[in-house]
């Protein structure tokens, strides 16, 4: 999934020059997922400073002062200039969110799905910037490696 961060508002968007920021985010829950980001100035591409850092983080909705339960704590970065591309890791397989799937081998309890508050932040230049709060609503998995 490539989305794009608006370096004038701040917003997450789903198009180059969108107007409007993302609210939410839908993922399936497995151990291998990313999320591309390009950043974008009046609606042209521009690749950050080279010592430019980032990281994406998910906690429990309205729980600010909680430890991440999903943590993407730096990104890969992928061409130059209009191509700059950076990609943020992560996995839902972990024993906080088994916890919250209820993961327990006993399927009256299922979970189907989880809300959780997200936000990427980056640093260039010395200056810090971030996206909106938004939702990240991440699926249970039905195929799994102990099936």
């Amino acid at each position: 999934m490539r989305l794009f961060i608006d370096l004038n508002t701040g917003f997450l968007t789903a198009a180059l020059g969108a107007t409007a920021g993302i609210s939410e985010l839908n993922f399936k829950r497995g151990a291998d997922n990313s999320l591309e980001v390009q950043f974008f100035r009046d609606r042209t591409v521009v690749e950050l400073s080279n010592d430019a850092t980032g990281r994406m983080q998910m906690k429990p909705q309205g729980k600010y002062d909680a430890g991440p339960l999903v943590n993407a704590g730096s990104w890969t970065k992928n061409g130059t200039g209009e191509n700059a591309v950076y990609t943020f890791g992560f996995s839902f397989i972990t024993g906080a969110l088994d916890a919250l799937f209820q993961v327990d081998g006993d399927p009256a309890n299922d979970v189907p799905s989880i809300m959780l508050m997200a936000e990427i932040q980056w640093t260039a230049n010395r200056l810090t910037g971030k996206t909106q709060t938004f939702i990240a609503a991440i699926e249970n998995d039905i195929n799994r490696d102990t099936d």
